[in-house]
């Protein structure tokens, strides 16, 4: 049983209102008898946030002997008053209602100050006679509303049903003076009771009300009762506005009194128009546990929208608290999965509280096709604001990020620790865990379908559902080693202010040295990047090379001299016959052909050339492991190396001796361009 049910009694038979006399303390409350306008019930709800767990009690002035008359584990002592008229009651799944009520009927009746003017021939009747003693009239009883139910009607075995052989009573009707006096007492003049109220309430609400059904009181029932009544109050239209606030740990329409009820639905009437105005947190709960069950939705996409309209146009307006957009960003996510609506679609109304961590993880996994800033966010997201704030970012943000992007390029493609890749390392592997969507809601579950299914939010993001139980594929922060990725960072940023010469430099750490070589590399491909950069580009115009060419031949047969004319005139080339040769010609006039002799001399075999090769020894060695046709990998790893910085050593190293790259790099594969092969093999046949 819940204090609702209590107020909601009171407020049904007796007209009594429940009010709340401290805004500091909103889950206490109050129930006054309507005559003496003292306080008959103290209702308390406590709620503990540390355990996430309520209880509800309540103190109510129904006389101490009512422990000694009904032995229940729900009675006690009162809480919170103090005297012999109260007793405390603990609301629970074995609180009895009726005996609750009952209970409260005494407690109203016991303030009611009953007298009777007794005929004194009815005491002579009896054998008893009083001489001279003047009986005090007591003023009129107010008739109750209709609808009461007298205590000799309730309890017609109990003590105040009228005995066979007791002579009859005449109430004598008292006028109303101001001012009655009893015993020499001064009483004030009682306040009558209202008339018959017309019935104030719906009776919409009231049919919704008999529809509840009682029996284990487990959650699973509470959901399958308040879907029941949202369905059959899901066009209910009210305009009754209440504008108290109150909080209730899971509520539905039973836990709400009938008032508390037609403001909820005024206030839903609102929100379904568009008009979005502050209320209690309960009625924005019970408004999303009716879209999340397909009440008042037409389809799908429309129950997102509406609950994204709730963050939007109500949230970020100022309304409510944090706690229920934290609850609706899980609740739209669960209800995205669960119903299959395509993730394109889910994530235009959903925002998961995960997505940055996600997106993050998505950008670090695949970083060759992301964006220098992205990847430098992605770490900043797991490293934290002093990274944000790195001085190699002062000088030239760009170029700063550029650098910190490329070390992680270079490092998640080559770097291996513990037989695994650095992201693999880092963020270890996605694992499943157990998941119950809208766990924390009032939620039926009657259109999930329990098929075996796979819902890919992203690849950080799985979630499945094998025979009717789902589970959820992610990173989890549980298996992070954050130690690793936090030492990668701190020596990529500690080399890079060295390089940069800014800021304050970090002390060398011996733990922190297995990431220098993927931070020396992205600044040596830097260093090479700015040098090329700083040499000038020459444009070379083919058709000014021409001209230049006609000019040359123009000035140089201007200054030869006869002599050297007639020298260079050669005989005219006589004209092929087209036809058969008639003519015979005599072989002595056909001159011999000239023998031609190549006046260079020819280059011994163990010829080496002049200056040495500006390469090292293990770039010779690399040059002729590839001319044997093999693969320079090994020598690389042997020697820590990155391949891409050594093929850009090695072409700087020969760019003025042939010209052109000569050596080509793919992944982590070196080779050497076909073209220039053979001069390799010349330059090479000495030492280097």
């Amino acid at each position: 049983m819940k204090l609702s049910e209590l107020a909601a009694y009171a407020e049904e038979k007796f007209h009594i209102r429940e009010e709340y006399l401290w805004p500091d303390f909103p889950g206490f409350s109050v129930l006054r008898d309507p005559v003496t306008d003292k306080w008959v019930a103290l209702l308390m709800r406590r709620f503990d946030a540390a355990s996430g767990s309520g209880s509800e009690v309540c103190d109510l002035k129904c006389g101490r002997q009512s422990l000694a008359e009904l032995s229940v584990p729900f009675l006690s002592a009162p809480f919170r008053m103090h005297g012999q008229k109260w007793v405390g009651i603990r609301f629970g799944e074995d609180t009895d209602p009726e005996t609750v009520f009952r209970l409260f009927d005494r407690a109203v009746h016991s303030g009611e100050q009953r007298g009777y003017t007794i005929m004194l021939e009815d005491l002579e009747r009896s054998g008893a006679v009083f001489r001279g003693t003047e009986l005090p009239v007591p003023p009129q009883r107010p008739r109750r509303p209709s609808g009461h139910v007298s205590p000799a009607q309730r309890h017609p075995s109990g003590p105040e049903s009228p005995a066979e052989n007791r002579p009859p009573l005449q109430v004598i009707p008292a006028p109303e003076p101001a001012e009655v006096t009893f015993g020499g007492t001064d009483l004030p003049p009682r306040a009558a009771r209202s008339s018959r109220i017309p019935d104030p309430f719906p009776g919409k609400i009231r049919e919704m009300m008999s529809l509840y059904r009682y029996g284990s009181g487990s959650f699973a029932q509470k959901c399958r009762n308040f879907y029941r009544q949202a369905r059959f109050m899901e066009d209910f239209e009210d305009d009754a506005p209440w504008d108290e606030d109150f909080h209730l740990l899971f509520p539905t329409y039973h836990d709400l009194s009938i008032l508390q009820l037609r403001g909820y639905f005024t206030w839903r009437t609102r929100v379904r128009r568009g008009e979005y105005a502050p209320a209690a947190s309960a009625y924005v709960y019970l408004y999303l546990y009716e879209l999340l069950n397909g009440i008042g939705t037409a389809s799908e996409e429309n129950c997102l929208a509406a609950m994204k309209k709730i963050e939007t146009d109500y949230l970020d307006a100022g309304y409510g608290n944090p706690s229920i957009r934290q609850n609706l960003r899980r609740w739209m996510l669960d209800y995205a999965v669960i119903r299959g609506i395509a993730p394109e679609t889910a994530l235009r109304y959903v925002t998961p509280l995960s997505a940055p961590q996600d997106e993050a993880l998505l950008v670090l996994k695949d970083p060759a096709a992301q964006t220098d800033r992205e990847i430098f966010s992605a770490l900043c997201t797991f490293a934290g604001e002093k990274t944000a704030a790195s001085p190699v970012l002062l000088a030239d943000e760009a170029r700063g990020m550029h650098l910190f992007a490329e070390a992680w390029r270079l490092a998640a493609a080559g770097c291996r620790v513990r037989g695994q890749d650095l992201f693999t390392a880092c963020f270890g592997e996605l694992r499943f865990f157990p998941w119950h969507p809208l766990a924390n809601a009032v939620y039926t579950g009657h259109k999930e379908d329990a098929e075996d299914t796979d819902y890919i939010l992203n690849p950080c993001r799985i979630y499945r559902r094998r025979g009717g139980v789902w589970t959820e594929g992610r990173y989890d922060p549980l298996f992070f080693d954050k130690a690793l990725f936090r030492s990668f960072v701190r020596e990529t940023d500690r080399k890079l202010r060295r390089y940069l010469k800014t800021g304050r430099y970090l002390r060398e750490k011996e733990d922190d040295a297995w990431a220098s070589p993927f931070a020396d590399a992205a600044a040596e491909a830097d260093r090479i990047a700015a040098a090329r950069a700083a040499v000038p580009d020459i444009t070379i115009s083919l058709s000014g090379l021409d001209r230049i060419r006609e000019d040359a031949l123009m000035t140089r047969d201007r200054l030869l001299t006869a002599e050297e004319t007639a020298e260079e005139e050669l005989p005219e080339k006589v004209p092929e016959q087209a036809g058969p040769v008639t003519e015979a010609i005599p072989a002595d006039s056909v001159p011999a052909e000239p023998e031609w002799t190549d006046s260079r001399p020819a280059a011994p075999e163990d010829f080496s050339p002049a200056e040495p090769l500006p390469l090292t020894g293990l770039q010779c060695l690399i040059l002729r492991t590839l001319l044997a046709g093999g693969t320079a990998s090994a020598v690389i790893r042997e020697h820590h190396l990155m391949p891409s910085v050594i093929a850009d050593e090695i072409n700087e190293a020969m760019m003025e001796m042939i010209g052109d790259s000569i050596v080509e790099c793919e992944g982590d594969e070196l080779s050497l361009v076909e073209d220039y092969t053979e001069d390799l093999e010349e330059l090479l046949g000495g030492d280097c």
